[in-house]
């Protein structure tokens, strides 16, 4: 879940839920990865050492830079990406290189492509039932990178990054999931009258433990709501040269309990989540905006009026030591203000990114409450000021190449 700020207002919503100087003995990847046909860019791939849980994903423009360990220079780089052949090459052959990867569509065999479109929920049902053998059943500590964003128009209002701990309790309980900031930073625009009015994001580091549907399960993930949805076997597809079902649900007629609509992407061989893709539909925006916290008689008594006008999810899981584990989780939203005291409405993108760049069975223990960032958190608040050699040794996303140019344009012209 996440909250908006906009002042000194807390705003609670529903279901909302680059790379720095390198130390000279850091060994590190870049590259690009594009499809081989079209050369268009394949954003969220996933960058990974073969045998290691150590990872990053390609930004928005498909671009990345990995940070290898020392110890791992004997393994192998795995490039992989729903819907194509995975890529494989040693380590050592590929440090400080400049890399441009083509990957090529998956190509199903024709014995394989038997789909009846029929079985999707038993095929959701079975996926279900083999989750406490599919996922961790221990505690792990990973380590995650967050960045968030606010923008209107083309212009920033707000730019935060952190690297995190997160404690991840067993799939098999109930327990809580717990998150610390490890390091952080944020962009540091000039405050202006407009920018005061703007919305700040609480909450958001823990999009990684709200966004995990195999712990936390939105309603079509839930039997007892499957009669809301209609699902349907779309095709057969691959990702890391495994055979992957693509389902995909739809409500049947509109109802208060079916929200969403999206693709559900299922293991054929060990009938685990893979990817799930999922927006809120039109009445599911209606139902969300209706119960919001931000349309209570209070904001109504303020001028202050807010609805979303989309939300987007998508949720990535990765196959490490034969167990799948959380590897992305991001949300996009458009957030429509409007104020009684202006004539326009304002619109805002929010964007929120969630990556396990790592993560250990060694030592891990719940962390101390004070250690923790809670959700009433502003998180802009929490973190230290903008650097651009910062983050060492952690591997993140990479920025799109064009947005150090973008703040620091902003930056100049807030400033005069």
């Amino acid at each position: 879940m996440i909250r908006l700020v906009c002042a000194i207002l807390f705003l609670n919503f529903t279901f909302w839920i680059f790379p720095s100087r390198l130390l000279a003995q850091s060994r590190y990847i870049k590259g690009k990865v594009i499809d081989h046909l079209t050369e268009q860019a394949l954003p969220y791939s996933h960058i990974s050492i073969q045998h290691s849980s150590i990872g990053t994903v390609s930004n928005a423009e498909g671009e990345f830079v990995l940070r290898v360990p020392a110890h791992q220079l004997q393994d192998s780089l795995l490039i992989s990406s729903l819907g194509y052949q995975s890529y494989s090459s040693p380590l050592s052959t590929l440090i400080g290189k400049q890399l441009l990867i083509r990957l090529q569509t998956a190509t199903i065999l024709l014995k394989e492509v038997t789909v009846q479109p029929d079985r999707a929920l038993e095929i959701l049902r079975e996926a279900l039932g083999k989750i406490p053998l599919n996922y961790a059943q221990e505690a792990r500590l990973h380590t995650g990178f967050y960045r968030e964003t606010i923008r209107e128009n083309e212009a920033y209002s707000s730019f935060v990054e952190a690297v995190l701990q997160v404690y991840k309790a067993s799939y098999r309980q109930s327990s809580h999931d717990f998150v610390k900031i490890m390091k952080g930073r944020k962009h540091p625009f000039t405050e202006t009258p407009d920018s005061l009015q703007l919305p700040k994001l609480t909450g958001g580091p823990h999009v990684g433990i709200f966004l995990d549907l195999v712990k936390r399960k939105k309603n079509f993930l839930q039997r007892k709501y499957f009669r809301y949805y209609q699902y349907s076997v779309l095709s057969l597809t691959e990702m890391d040269g495994r055979p992957v079902y693509e389902i995909g649900f739809t409500p049947k007629r509109v109802h208060p309990k079916a929200q969403y609509t999206g693709k559900i992407y299922i293991d054929t061989l060990d009938q685990a989540f893979v990817q799930v893709k999922y927006q809120l539909t039109p009445a599911g925006l209606q139902v969300n905006n209706r119960t919001s916290i931000s349309n209570s008689f209070v904001y109504q008594l303020m001028g202050l009026s807010m609805r979303w006008r989309a939300k987007q999810y998508q949720v990535d899981y990765h196959k490490i030591d034969g167990k799948w584990h959380l590897y992305y989780a991001g949300v996009k939203g458009a957030l429509q203000l409007k104020f009684q005291k202006e004539e326009r409405n304002r619109l805002l993108m929010v964007h929120a990114d969630y990556l396990t760049t790592k993560h250990s069975l060694e030592n891990v223990q719940p962390f101390r409450y004070d250690e923790t960032l809670k959700m009433q958190d502003v998180f802009v608040e929490e973190i230290g000021s903008y650097e651009p050699d910062f983050w060492e040794e952690y591997n993140t996303i990479r920025q799109i190449e064009n947005l150090e140019k973008i703040l620091r344009l902003q930056k100049k012209e807030t400033a005069n």
